[in-house]
């Protein structure tokens, strides 16, 4: 399509759409969007609705208390892992 068919001479078609959104804009109610959704309330899950009202400090002390309590999990079970090597293969014996 060339540019002329898009811009004609006389504007006719840039008239039209307009227009049309126009009428459109004419036609839509407010009432009817909704404009604001409530959250979703979490049923049995006290977790969910502890994370969902708490402060943003609240959540990274949260989220540093489950990241050493991890790095806590994988120590222990890297030392086992070292003591279990040591006892089967003699090492250091």
């Amino acid at each position: 399509m060339t540019e002329s068919e898009w811009y004609p001479a006389d504007g006719g078609n840039i008239t039209r759409q307009q227009s049309v959104v126009h009428t459109q804009l004419e036609r839509w109610e407010p009432a009817t969007v909704p404009v604001y959704a409530a959250p979703a309330r979490h049923r049995g899950s006290t977790t969910a609705a502890l994370v969902e009202h708490a402060s943003p400090r609240v959540r990274v002390a949260v989220a540093n208390l489950l990241l050493a309590l991890l790095a806590v999990i994988v120590t222990v079970f890297t030392v086992a892992l070292v003591i279990l090597g040591v006892r089967m293969w003699g090492w250091l014996a």
